[in-house]
């Protein structure tokens, strides 16, 4: 069944995450000035209005929802062409709305985020060294501890978000 429609020629809505509440997803609309942009959007029922969660100058994709759905992490590119950043905002399904923006990671080149069981940590990928492969990386929910690198030297894909496994 299709929830949203989609903006012509942008590649469609992609990412959908369930929340409660809807489904979460990243959607593309093109500009006067022919530039792709992408917003954070909860769509309450399918092919509904939809409504936009990250302002249009932000840029943000691929979302994740913590586990008490309580918070929202995603990448941003607020206008950067070689970085991103992740951020993360309270969710409030009931006014479908996001907290105030918190930037966790900034002027990597930041992918595929994914939080934690317990939704004190985030794993994401970005490279170690400019113009190197993907690593898998983490950082706290509220900043600290501070972005940390567990891998060096894989080349991992950075659409493919990491999973954690609980011991």
């Amino acid at each position: 069944m299709q929830w949203s429609v989609p903006h012509p020629y942008t590649g469609g809505d992609v990412g959908p995450v369930p929340v409660q509440g809807g489904l979460l997803y990243t959607k593309f609309w093109i500009d006067d000035q022919s530039m792709v942009h992408s917003q954070i959007w909860l769509q309450a029922r399918p092919r509904g209005d939809g409504a936009a969660l990250t302002p249009r100058d932000v840029n943000c994709v691929q979302p994740t929802v913590s586990p008490d759905q309580r918070s929202i992490a995603m990448v941003c590119t607020r206008g950067q062409t070689q970085s991103a950043e992740l951020d993360i905002a309270t969710y409030d399904a009931g006014n479908t709305s996001l907290g105030t923006m918190t930037t966790l990671v900034k002027g990597e080149l930041v992918a595929s985020p994914a939080f934690s069981p317990d939704g004190k940590a985030i794993a994401y990928l970005a490279p170690v060294t400019t113009g190197g492969a993907f690593q898998l990386w983490t950082v706290g929910t509220s900043g600290n501890p501070g972005p940390r690198a567990f891998t060096t030297s894989l080349g991992l894909d950075s659409s493919s978000a990491p999973v954690w496994v609980a011991n």
